[in-house]
């Protein structure tokens, strides 16, 4: 991206790859609280379970399928009722903070959330209007952390998508929020987004 820009940064070595996600601290992992991992093993070493963060360690698990053990991941824990627009706003501390404990080798910032059944979208733009505000702080986020010569795109779940509702999604190129993408993608039925799949691309 800032090719034959200057001023320029430092090239990193890796793919540093960042992922939040929605659930339940543990006695290893606290809310908020970045945790650096390189397998399957080192999360469950965490007190992480697919009992108790069934996101987390679902996309973790995908991860390390693909990628095998050795590969960075960072990941942070968040309460249920935080909003991707709060953890996407460059005023608050949930993305901000997390690309700050890396001393900013993150690369991939991506977050995934699942909702619970209680849980009432407010559909905009085919979309929960959630992640439209989530997208908007995040590439304003991403823009601040450019400007200190520290890169980085976010990439966010796609809650309240529906296929019926896809022709509502606005055109790309009609967004200016180059920094952020919004991925749907599932391999199954039942509601998770893929992000520890799309992460271990990315890796």
């Amino acid at each position: 991206r800032a090719s034959g820009q200057l001023p320029r940064f430092e090239p990193t070595e890796d793919a540093v790859i960042l992922l939040i996600s929605n659930g339940t601290a543990t006695a290893g992992l606290a809310l908020n609280t970045t945790k650096q991992i390189f397998s399957i093993e080192d999360l469950s070493a965490l007190g992480v379970t697919e009992a108790n963060n069934p996101e987390l360690y679902r996309d973790v698990t995908d991860f390390y399928k693909l990628t095998g053990p050795g590969a960075e991941l960072n990941v942070v824990i968040l309460s249920d009722t935080t909003t991707l627009a709060d953890i996407c706003d460059p005023t608050k501390n949930f993305a901000k903070k997390m690309l700050d404990d890396v001393d900013g080798r993150g690369v991939v910032l991506l977050v995934n959330m699942k909702r619970d059944s209680e849980y009432v979208a407010t559909i905009t733009d085919g979309l929960d209007a959630d992640v439209w505000v989530g997208v908007t702080n995040m590439d304003l986020l991403a823009k601040q952390f450019q400007t200190e010569n520290v890169p980085f795109a976010g990439v966010l779940p796609a809650l309240g998508f529906a296929k019926e509702n896809i022709a509502s999604i606005p055109n790309r190129s009609t967004r200016s929020t180059e920094n952020v993408a919004v991925f749907a993608g599932c391999e199954k039925e039942d509601g998770h987004i893929s992000m520890g799949v799309l992460a271990a691309w990315i890796a």
